[in-house]
């Protein structure tokens, strides 16, 4: 899965493809309105419908729900983070294939299993779906990289569209380092 690119050049990247592909909680106002629309990367489809956003929406927030003073998936936008990250030109294929065949194999176990979409399971239901789905060959696999990809949107400069108002940092006490990415140095 890794890219031919360094991390800056990977976060730089992704946060272009965040800035014009998200639909979900992210605005654009968090951002400061800095990029030029005109100059930015023609983003690739991610090859997922809607359906399978708000599925794999559902999958983030069941891996990590938010509680009481701790921020989940969708407050640190784990959603809008991914779909930034696998409409990058730069993203590998086989990932996006990756991805979308992940939610095919769970949405069928889900349908077998409870004669449900995964999305309509209750929290109870989701997480005996999960536990036989990461016990098949590509769901452990799969289930690691969502989990990679909502840790990295927890832990990433707000900068790159993950961890809004610092609040991943602020729940784990972290001060980040310096000197911090700033829009000066995107590639735009």
């Amino acid at each position: 899965m890794p890219l031919n690119i360094n991390r800056r050049q990977f976060f730089l990247k992704s946060s272009k493809g965040l800035i014009a592909s998200t639909t979900s909680s992210l605005s654009i106002k968090s951002f400061g309105a800095v990029f030029d629309y005109a100059r930015e990367t023609k983003l690739v489809d991610s090859g997922l419908s809607t359906k399978q956003w708000d599925m794999l929406f559902a999958v983030q927030n069941h891996l990590f729900p938010s509680e009481p003073g701790i921020p989940g998936a969708q407050d640190i936008n784990a959603l809008a983070y991914f779909r930034s990250i696998i409409t990058d030109p730069e993203y590998d294929q086989n990932d996006r294939v990756f991805a979308k065949t992940g939610l095919i194999e769970l949405e069928a176990l889900s349908n077998k299993m409870m004669k449900l979409s995964f999305i309509e399971l209750s929290t109870e239901q989701k997480e005996q779906v999960l536990r036989i789905f990461e016990k098949q060959v590509n769901g452990y696999p799969w289930i690691t990289t969502q989990l990679n990809y909502i840790l990295e949107a927890l832990l990433t400069d707000p900068l790159y569209g993950g961890n809004p108002n610092e609040i991943g940092w602020k729940w784990l006490e972290h001060t980040p380092g310096f000197p911090r990415p700033n829009i000066q140095y995107f590639d735009l």
